[in-house]
């Protein structure tokens, strides 16, 4: 990639460098360590997009869930902090014993990650909080960070991780549920990206907020042409609550009225998102945020890690 607009004419660009582009119809552009920073001039263009990624332009920046609430420890035995390289945060998702689940764009051009499990708060040394470290990087080979389409990433851990009251998988949607586009359903995402557009400063607190699953084609009203597509599933806060930067990676899962059963324990929640990006307008803009919906990659993850199985013959 090199320094110029990659898609002019729909208002979506990305630069390799520091430098600061413009044009007739994009406003303003500036790399910022894989996080696309995109102003459009009004009449020209719908929403651009942001990815939801601490990089060290955002160092004393934080990202946190917008308007949300703080999550008690062990509510989400699922979530992991993801520290990239020591220089970016995202939020991930333990999705069996040895694998994590993320953006594409937060995983691409790492090389080395440090895997926080079991924490509620970052900065204390919290009983039972696990740490890995890895540089087994898997992303999707048909990932595009122009478009952002395929932004969903594996991270192996170099040993299984034991269950505890603080940590645990959350489940997949079953390949049964394929086609399932969970529409209107109440869901949440929890993160410990930025309170405010506005916030400074890491997060200490893991926090939580409810969505409601939007139709793709409302979410569309919102972008450009192409960022929201088939494998985009999309979700709004009321009173301005939603994703913000560093929460990229992150888990959007509903809560089912059943237990699904893993080994020795239950848990409610099902995964169907990977946090990719939220619109340029800001986090608390209203506008709704998008997620990569896993159920369109159940093959890809049962190909790379075996999880989830496949269903049983019918007989």
């Amino acid at each position: 990639m090199s320094d110029k607009f990659l898609d002019s004419e729909s208002g979506l660009a990305s630069v390799m460098s520091e430098k600061c582009l413009t044009n007739a119809k994009v406003l303003h552009i500036c790399w910022r360590f894989r996080n696309v920073q995109v102003d459009c001039l009004g009449k020209f263009c719908k929403q651009s997009y942001l990815h939801l990624f601490e990089g060290p332009f955002y160092k004393y920046q934080t990202s946190k869930i917008v308007n949300g609430q703080q999550a008690s420890r062990g509510q989400f035995p699922h979530q992991a902090a993801l520290y990239l390289d020591k220089r970016s945060f995202c939020g991930g998702s333990l999705i069996s014993s040895e694998w994590v689940l993320t953006a594409a764009h937060c995983a691409q051009g790492a090389e080395t990650a440090t895997v926080r499990l079991g924490s509620q708060n970052l900065r204390v040394d919290e009983e039972g909080r696990k740490s890995y470290t890895s540089r087994e990087f898997l992303v999707h080979e048909e990932y595009n960070d122009t478009t952002l389409s395929n932004d969903i990433a594996l991270i192996k851990l170099p040993a299984a991780v034991p269950p505890s009251p603080f940590i645990f998988p959350v489940n997949l949607p079953s390949p049964l549920e394929v086609n399932m586009t969970f529409e209107n359903r109440t869901a949440l995402v929890s993160g410990w990206g930025r309170t405010l557009d506005n916030a400074t400063g890491i997060s200490d607190e893991l926090n939580f907020v409810n969505l409601t699953i939007l139709t793709n084609l409302e979410c569309a009203e919102s972008y450009v042409p192409g960022v929201v597509i088939s494998s985009t599933i999309c979700a709004r806060g009321t009173e301005h609550r939603s994703t913000c930067r560093g929460d990229s990676g992150g888990p959007l899962v509903v809560d089912r009225a059943t237990n699904y059963t893993q080994g020795e324990r239950s848990t409610n929640y099902t995964q169907i998102g990977v946090v990719s990006f939220v619109a340029r307008s800001g986090c608390a803009s209203g506008a709704p945020s998008g997620y990569v919906r896993v159920t369109s990659f159940l093959d890809w993850l049962a190909t790379n890690t075996g999880h989830p199985e496949p269903p049983l013959p019918s007989v």
